[in-house]
């Protein structure tokens, strides 16, 4: 059976709504300690920063970002934002404005 996560709800030039992201990381059975990992631990540090947690989400993120990418430029964007906080009504989406 595959196995996927859901990495990024980013809004896209030209919607309104965000669009759900699937990342496929292997067979169920066939993945290794770092994909386990990564499958445990990727929806808590993304919870966390959904909730604006963001110095509990960049501890999450940093220690998971060796061995993912995808964390990698989550904890990139946390560090950005517990420099610049987002606003108030900040959805944790990610607005991508251009093609």
């Amino acid at each position: 059976m595959p196995v996927t996560r859901n990495s990024e709800h980013p809004r896209v030039v030209g919607r309104k709504t965000p669009v759900r992201i699937f990342q496929p990381l292997g067979l169920t059975g066939n993945l290794s300690a770092s994909d386990q990992a990564i499958i445990t631990e990727f929806p808590q540090a993304l919870s966390l920063f959904r909730k604006k947690d963001f110095a509990a989400a960049a501890l999450s993120f940093s220690n998971l970002a060796d061995k993912d990418p995808v964390s990698a430029r989550f904890a990139i964007r946390v560090h950005d934002y517990l420099r610049d906080i987002p606003p108030d009504n900040w959805d944790g989406v990610n607005n991508l404005n251009r093609k």
